[in-house]
């Protein structure tokens, strides 16, 4: 398979399972998941114990992530119809139905109904390629940490182009494998764990995959996010040492509560104007 940003036909392999591209560093998980596959691991058990401990508990650190999102967003459209691609639960899109018209799509369908019956915010649940958006029909479409969980974030890309109106803005963050902690940490970066991560960019694929679709860069910038002690906890002690037993004990003292602010400099957030 060519490189999904430059066509290279040449591939290395980078880290076991890992395939990168010589010439723009954009890297991909040497996988071929079917839609239903996809499905499976997006499921209830992703947001509930695979990946988050329990995702409606971070809606606090969410919340705090999409009002900051926002404010910045607001210096490159700064109203009018917003599509969120990946919008989970839906914390994001309530936020920011107070400044835009807000839709949402996701591949969990549990999400989406969650997001209608708690907030009363237009979600559907499905492939966002096959969704029948009118074309140049929005001012804005996010994804937030969506593009590294696709097979073809190129082609997510092209069609978010075909949706929006000129002068619209894509919004997105996703993972940059070229970072220093990325090259430092080499294949036990924090970031390199397929099924559920796919896709890795540099910042030169990035940019190659938006000059293609009719994009030119706005602002990018390594911007941190705010989580949830008890999630990141449960990230280190869970599901990668297997100690439930010591976050059981942390979260029985109340030790886990509350949010905190972190830049680990390996996720790249980006606007980008559709020309």
């Amino acid at each position: 398979m060519s490189c999904l940003a430059c066509g290279n036909q040449q591939h290395e392999h980078l880290y076991d399972g890992i395939l990168s591209c010589p010439a723009c560093k954009f890297s991909r998980a040497d996988l071929n998941l079917s839609e239903e596959a996809a499905k499976k691991i997006y499921g209830k058990n992703y947001f509930f114990g695979d990946e988050y401990v329990d995702y409606l508990n971070e809606e606090a650190a969410l919340r705090e992530n999409a009002r900051r999102n926002l404010k910045w967003m607001a210096s490159f459209c700064p109203g009018g119809k917003l599509l969120e691609i990946g919008c989970a639960y839906g914390f994001f899109l309530d936020e920011a139905k107070h400044y835009y018209d807000v839709n949402g799509v996701d591949i969990h369908e549990e999400g989406c109904k969650h997001a209608r019956r708690a907030f009363n915010l237009k979600a559907r649940a499905g492939n966002f390629l096959d969704m029948p958006y009118p074309e140049n029909s929005f001012d804005a479409i996010t994804l937030w940490n969506t593009l590294e969980h696709l097979a073809r974030p190129d082609l997510f890309i092209q069609k978010s182009s075909r949706l929006l109106k000129k002068d619209g803005a894509l919004f997105f963050s996703t993972l940059d494998i070229t970072s220093f902690p990325a090259k430092i940490r080499g294949k036990h970066w924090r970031q390199i764990h397929p099924p559920t991560h796919i896709s890795y960019f540099s910042w030169k694929s990035l940019c190659i995959m938006l000059e293609k679709a009719g994009f030119s860069i706005a602002d990018k910038k390594y911007r941190g996010e705010y989580r949830s002690w008890n999630n990141t906890f449960f990230t280190l002690f869970v599901l990668r040492a297997k100690n439930k037993k010591l976050y059981e004990s942390l979260k029985k003292r109340n030790w886990l509560k509350g949010i905190y602010y972190l830049n680990t400099f390996d996720i790249i957030t980006c606007a980008a104007k559709k020309r």
